[in-house]
Parts: structure tokens; C-alpha cells; sequence
């Protein structure tokens, strides 16, 4: 097994259109519900502005990831010039086909979509977690 894996995680196009049909359904829900027009078009504009700030999502991880040992997280964020190395506590791969999540010892998640990456990055990342937390499992 490989003792490390880098990954340069790059703007997720997926990511965007999640947040676009998310604010879609949201819009959706609220044009067919039975609430005032005024409450109605003060909500479609919260929803429009938090669609224009990403936020109603998780803003997905944008930078460089290398995961060691299956334990150790080292991310330099683009917007930080220095890396902050954090312990793996868990990672979500029922989604992997579309998003990988990772859970951080700090209490954050890292959101890593499919199209962010290369795919021979991504698949050796899912590899790589898969073994990893296999030898955790046989070891306790």
C-alpha cells in the first residue's frame, strides 16, 4: 500500500450546479406553498443572494491535500500559504461516485467532489481510505 496520497484539488463544476438546483427546489417549493407574496418574494430573494454567495451548500475544498498513513491530513488551502496538518477521524465514501467527505479531528469537513481532481487522483484517494481504515478495523 502506498504510504501517502497528494491530491491538487482544483474548482468543482459540480459542486455549482448542486448549489444551483438546491436554490431550484428551494425557489420551487416556496412559488407552490401558500405563503403571502410578500413573504414569498423576500424569501426568493434571500435565496437568490445566497445562491450568488454559494452558501447554501458547503463550500467545497479548493487546494492541496495530501492524506498520510490514513491518519494524518495535511491541506494548504489556496487562499493560505502555509499547510495545517490535521488527524483523520472519519471519511463518508457512500458518495463517492459524486463527493467524498472527510472528517477532520479541528471538527471541519472536507468536501471533495468527483470532477475536482483527476480521476486516477481521486480513485487512488478512495483506494487509499478504503485500505486504510480496513488495517484500522483489523488492528482494534
Amino acid at each position: 500500500m502506498a504510504k501517502s496520497v497528494n491530491l491538487q484539488v482544483e474548482y468543482s463544476s459540480q459542486a455549482g450546479w448542486a448549489n444551483v438546483i438546491v436554490c431550484l427546489m428551494l425557489a420551487h417549493a416556496l412559488v407552490v406553498c401558500d405563503l403571502p407574496l410578500l413573504a414569498t418574494l423576500i424569501l426568493l430573494s434571500i435565496i437568490a443572494q445566497s445562491l450568488s454567495e454559494h452558501r447554501l451548500l458547503p463550500k467545497p475544498f479548493d487546494g492541496h491535500l495530501r492524506v498520510q498513513g490514513g491518519r494524518l491530513v495535511r491541506i494548504r488551502q489556496k487562499s493560505d500559504s502555509s499547510a495545517t496538518v490535521f488527524t483523520l477521524l472519519n471519511a463518508y465514501l457512500g458518495l463517492r461516485y459524486f463527493l467524498l467527505v472527510l472528517v477532520l479531528s479541528d471538527g471541519k469537513t472536507c468536501y471533495l467532489w468527483r470532477d475536482s481532481c483527476s480521476d486516477e487522483q481521486y480513485r487512488r484517494l478512495i483506494l487509499f481510505l478504503k485500505q486504510s481504515f480496513r488495517e484500522r478495523k483489523n488492528n482494534e
